[in-house]
């Protein structure tokens, strides 16, 4: 019998790597990545209804600026759901907002896929069906990877990011400090100043990720869109140079920004990092979203039970 009410927590996501090649046709560009899910979450609760239609509310730290009608990607993944299904009831959807919006963290990505994942739940579906994550892909590259990659929350992501090869058995060391500025950074504007150059593909494996020490981890970190975040948001190399004050040379960029992360090999170091930002930025009055002190999650969207 189907649940009439779930839970599921959708992650934060890195980019461990992101290769950026030419735009293509249909005005994307073409990407290789490999993506990595966090263990911070926000939390979407579902109830099915017996009015049709979606009926979202927002809450949590990270509420602010996020939308609760048809522009959210929860409320829109919700709606095809039940459309493709064909479904003569309504989804009532509460979102706790952890991870913070237009950071490059993915978090309107997960939320969207937490949303399907809870729809097929209630109604009784198999979440594995091809054209969930054809739905996923309509609404965000980034999508079909939290749905996809569920069960291992790390994968390699190709074509606009839709193409999802989900990489299991691989325990990542260390942990990581996410530090997100007051300012996000619009995807298309970083794109549209992207300039397209010959560059190897990824260097990341799961036979090479399962040895990884942070070290090597580290140096395999990669980011072809930080010169056109930089380019296109003149603000994030203000907030780059600052933290580079901090940890020289340690933190990185996530997908377009603006939030960074930092590989750290203990939680007390990861800790002791954030620490000294959060000490750092309140001298400085400077407002900051975080930070936080995270591991690998070990999967994607994901039912609580």
């Amino acid at each position: 019998m189907s649940p009439r009410r779930v839970v599921v927590r959708a992650p934060a996501k890195l980019n461990l790597t992101l290769a950026v090649g030419a735009k293509r046709a249909d005005g994307y560009h073409e990407v290789d990545s490999v993506l990595l899910a966090l263990t911070l979450v926000d939390r979407l609760t579902a109830c099915l209804r017996a009015e049709p239609g979606v009926d979202l509310r927002v809450s949590g730290p990270a509420a602010a600026g996020v939308p609760a009608d048809g522009t959210n990607l929860v409320v829109r993944a919700a709606e095809g759901v039940l459309a493709a299904a064909g479904a003569g009831v309504g989804l009532a959807l509460e979102l706790e907002k952890h991870v913070p919006a237009g950071g490059g963290l993915g978090g309107g990505s997960a939320d969207a896929a937490a949303a399907v994942l809870a729809g097929v739940r209630l109604l009784g579906l198999e979440p594995d069906e091809p054209r969930w994550l054809a739905l996923l892909a309509t609404l965000g590259s980034d999508c079909p990877f939290f749905l996809a990659a569920r069960h291992t929350g790390l994968a390699r992501c190709r074509g606009r990011g839709e193409q999802v090869e989900p990489w299991s058995g691989v325990r990542l060391p260390g942990w990581w400090v996410l530090v997100t500025p007051s300012f996000g950074c619009a995807t298309a504007r970083v794109y549209q100043a992207y300039r397209a150059r010959p560059a190897p593909a990824p260097t990341l494996s799961p036979a090479a990720l399962a040895g990884a020490t942070c070290a090597t981890l580290e140096a395999a970190l990669r980011n072809d869109l930080l010169p056109a975040a930089r380019a296109s948001h003149p603000e994030l190399e203000a907030f780059e140079t600052w933290l580079t004050g901090t940890w020289p040379g340690r933190f990185h960029l996530s997908g377009s920004g603006s939030s960074w992360f930092a590989l750290c090999a203990t939680r007390s170091a990861a800790e002791a990092l954030a620490a000294a930002l959060r000490a750092d930025a309140e001298r400085r009055d400077c407002a900051l979203r975080g930070p936080w002190v995270c591991r690998a999650a070990g999967h994607g969207v994901q039912l609580e039970s």
